[in-house]
């Protein structure tokens, strides 16, 4: 499993915490079976937001 590296980013007078994945070391995984993998383009990231009492860990 890929585990991501946690950081923080000032915006303002917001702390942000962030999960960044390295896409290099995801390109590399050896898939697991049964697991469907397509080639797409990883250009463009992700961003998942999240509030309450959730928190990016869990």
């Amino acid at each position: 499993m890929i585990k991501p590296h946690s950081s923080f980013v000032d915006v303002d007078d917001l702390r942000l915490h962030y999960l960044a994945w390295d896409s290099e070391l995801a390109q590399n995984m050896q898939p697991e079976e049964n697991l469907v993998v397509e080639q797409d383009n990883d250009d463009v990231p992700i961003v998942l937001l999240h509030g309450l009492s959730a928190t990016a860990d869990t």
